[in-house]
């Protein structure tokens, strides 16, 4: 090998050296900072709804009522009681559909299936946790049922 041609790799590798050993340094020192890392989503809440499903010829709790949302499924309760989780979603207002359907035949009389939307406007939040999730937000929503005729 010529005299220029091993001045050149020696420039190289010492170039290679150098530049290796700077983007160990920044890394090594943007690895070790105090401030939290970036956090990468969007803000998401969790909605509820809970009430009464009652008879509307009766105005008697019914139980038993199959009330499904876009991602929970529930039963209603002996007083026809029930807590649903409607949606997960952006923390503004929102509206989401609910399904009533009589589930147990005639078992407690029949009723004719509900599909309704429970609107969330203004919508209060607890439980946050600081970050992306804001908590949740319930809303009282009671329905009557009509009788299969």
């Amino acid at each position: 090998m010529s005299a220029m041609k091993k001045a050149k790799r020696i420039i190289l590798v010492s170039y290679n050296v150098l530049i290796t050993c700077l983007m160990a340094i920044l890394g090594f020192l943007s690895s070790c900072r105090d401030t939290p890392a970036d956090e990468y989503g969007s803000p998401h809440a969790l909605f509820k709804a809970k009430g009464n499903v009652s008879s509307a010829a009766a105005q008697q709790p019914i139980e038993g009522i199959k009330v499904t949302s876009q991602i929970d499924t529930v039963f209603t309760g002996i007083e026809g009681q029930f807590e649903i989780n409607a949606g997960v979603d952006l923390p503004t207002g929102q509206s989401f559909n609910l399904k009533f359907q009589d589930s147990d035949g005639a078992a407690n009389g029949e009723f004719q299936e509900l599909d309704t939307i429970v609107e969330f406007n203004n919508p209060v939040f607890t439980g946050g946790d600081g970050h992306w999730y804001q908590g949740e937000t319930e809303k009282e929503f009671n329905v009557q049922l009509k009788g299969k005729e």
